[in-house]
């Protein structure tokens, strides 16, 4: 996969080191037709938008992402 050299050299520099990329806005495309700003919003685990087992699925990839990312202890 070809990457643009601006990725490639941002992904292959320590991470942190590098400028943000660039976004480019299309100018034919004019103003945002809305403002979106995100927010955060919170859901109680037994809430009708949930479907049944969202929330035991969330804490079990939780946990497995968890697993992966700790660092093995080395026994001597």
């Amino acid at each position: 996969m070809l990457l643009p050299p601006a990725l490639y050299s941002r992904l292959a520099g320590e991470p942190g080191a590098a400028e943000p990329l660039p976004v480019e806005r299309n100018p034919a495309a004019g103003e945002a037709p809305f403002r979106y700003a995100p927010r955060p919003v919170r859901f109680p685990r037994d809430h009708e938008f949930f479907e049944d087992g969202d929330v035991q699925r969330h804490l079990y990839l939780q946990d497995m992402l968890t697993q992966v990312s700790e660092t093995p202890e080395k026994s001597m």
